[in-house]
């Protein structure tokens, strides 16, 4: 089982209590026309829509699996970049597909290539220990039609050029505050494998009796195998 299956199955169930409903479209990045890429700057008179804004509700994640990600799909539940105005909540999640056998480097790879998405008119700003992300879109984009379908299809163009990537899709909210606030629960235990990823790689430190995720590692079969393999490697032995 991957690190991600659980939250990834609990993503679809989400997604298909959403199904049904007036404001939810998907579109294939295959047959979207590309935004032209920008720096992704836009000024305060700019601005013409903020997603996520910090007091407004705001969830991002990265979720990976080997297999079971639909490739090049993007789902929208909510209102499109030009039918919406001043501030509205914002979720964006990313799944992807690959054969990932260093997750610490898949985790920093994935997150590297969707923070390097500059869009003409669409400035974006995630914190990912927070699972929040901020994102401006300008006037001038509005009016040109920038769309949801434009930021997902760049993401998973960019996603799709990392090696070990077979797939990726893309869900965007933009319905409601509790809408995003359904995500949560996923996002908070997605994070909580990340950062015991994170400790594991980063502190190098196995004792599991004093180890703020012990728990999540006994939950995660696949992080008590990532455990397992850097131990060896270390030459250690863990407590616990």
């Amino acid at each position: 089982m991957g690190l991600f299956d659980e939250h990834i199955a609990m993503i679809r169930n989400i997604m298909d209590s959403f199904q049904g409903r007036e404001h939810v479209r998907t579109f294939d990045s295959e047959k979207v026309v590309p935004w032209p890429r920008g720096d992704g700057v836009i000024l305060s008179d700019e601005v013409g829509l903020e997603l996520g804004k910090k007091d407004r509700t705001s969830l991002w994640m990265i979720l990976w699996s080997n297999g079971g990600i639909s490739n090049g799909r993007i789902t929208l539940v909510g209102s499109d970049l030009s039918e919406a105005c001043g501030e509205i909540p914002f979720a964006e999640v990313v799944l992807v597909d690959g054969d990932f056998r260093d997750h610490y480097e898949a985790y920093r790879e994935l997150r590297d290539k969707i923070f390097s998405v500059r869009l003409n008119g669409y400035s974006t700003r995630v914190l990912p220990s927070r699972k929040a992300i901020w994102c401006r879109v300008s006037k001038g984009a509005q009016e040109k039609g920038i769309s949801f379908a434009h930021i997902g299809a760049a993401l998973i163009e960019e996603i799709r050029k990392l090696p070990d990537v077979r797939g990726a899709e893309v869900l965007f909210v933009s319905s409601s505050v509790d809408d995003v606030r359904s995500l949560e629960e996923v996002a908070s235990g997605a994070q909580s494998v990340v950062d015991a990823l994170l400790k594991m790689y980063e502190e190098e430190t196995f004792d599991c009796e004093s180890c703020d995720y012990r728990e999540v590692c006994e939950a995660v079969g696949e992080l008590k195998k990532i455990r397992e393999e850097l131990m060896k490697k270390a030459g250690g032995k863990a407590a616990g």
